[in-house]
């Protein structure tokens, strides 16, 4: 069985579609049929049920591609591992994080970690909460930097600890008639329109405001933090934002104080349990960065 094999049926995997599939992988689609067709045939079972124009995986497809793609990401890290080692590094650290999260801690919590461990690689990847916590299953990721969300609780693969807190603030263009404020009340804002990121959590939090009798205009939904951040620059609206994730030099921008939304969210380090990649002295050089005497860990965090 050859590694691009795998690579072509999970490629057809995520399109459902041999033609869509054979122009991702640079082939053509005869040739992409017929190697699903061999791949079934070592295998000695059907990945895909076609009819008409409809094709499907068969379970047995659905539990192999969930086993392929563990495969090629395992030897994804191997190649990774080994052009670290090549470039004169002793280990690796993948880290996440969630959105825009700690934009300002970030840069300098990694040059004090680059300078207590210069022979360790560290990567760096943006993703989304739900995205980070798979990875982090899957050890692609070996920690990421959040909020703190009940999701995180329930997952026992994972271990967390409670870095921080940051205020929810109101964030407003600076060509906005509040941007001279210091402070608002949330009955200054109900004919404002509000732009919220798109996502479960987000809707967890607009649910609150409804319970405390404030039901916000809702001008869009959006699907990024930087996006969401243009458009508040913009003028197109304002929005609620955790301070430590809108840390940005702009002069376009401005956070203000709510005087009667005084809320706070929990900023959280989790990493999969007992995973030697996230070793002891990480965990001690960020518990001195946020001053912390000890790392508090578990569901109780």
């Amino acid at each position: 069985m050859e590694i691009r094999n795998l690579r072509y049926f999970l490629s057809a995997a995520r399109h459902l579609n041999f033609t869509k599939a054979a122009e991702e992988c640079h082939i053509v689609q005869s040739a992409m049929t017929q190697q699903i067709a061999a791949l079934e045939g070592e295998l000695g079972v059907k990945l895909f049920t076609r009819r008409y124009k409809d094709m499907r995986l068969t379970r047995e497809g659905e539990v192999f591609c969930w086993e392929a793609q563990r495969l090629l990401e395992g030897m994804d890290r191997a190649v990774e591992e080994v052009r670290s080692v090549s470039e004169g590094y002793d280990k690796r650290l993948r880290l996440g994080y969630h959105g825009n999260l700690l934009r300002a801690d970030l840069p300098k919590l990694l040059t004090r970690f680059r300078a207590r461990f210069p022979q360790v690689k560290v990567t760096l990847r943006q993703s989304k909460l739900y995205q980070g916590i798979e990875a982090l299953k899957k050890e692609s990721l070996d920690a990421m930097f959040s909020l703190y969300w009940p999701a995180l609780a329930q997952e026992e693969e994972l271990d967390h600890c409670i870095l921080a807190t940051s205020p929810i603030k109101l964030l407003v263009s600076a060509s906005h008639p509040l941007a001279g404020e210091r402070k608002v009340r949330m009955d200054q804002l109900r004919q404002e329109q509000f732009l919220f990121l798109d996502g479960t959590e987000v809707q967890g939090g607009i649910q609150g405001l409804a319970e405390k009798g404030f039901l916000p205009r809702i001008y869009d939904r959006v699907d990024g933090h930087e996006s969401l951040m243009i458009l508040v620059e913009s003028g197109y609206g304002v929005t609620l934002g955790v301070e430590a994730a809108c840390q940005r030099e702009s002069n376009e921008l401005v956070m203000l104080d709510i005087e009667d939304h005084r809320e706070e969210r929990k900023l959280c380090l989790s990493w999969k349990r007992d995973s030697p990649r996230m070793r002891e002295e990480y965990l001690a050089l960020i518990r001195e960065y946020y001053g912390l005497e000890e790392v508090p860990r578990g569901k109780d965090a």
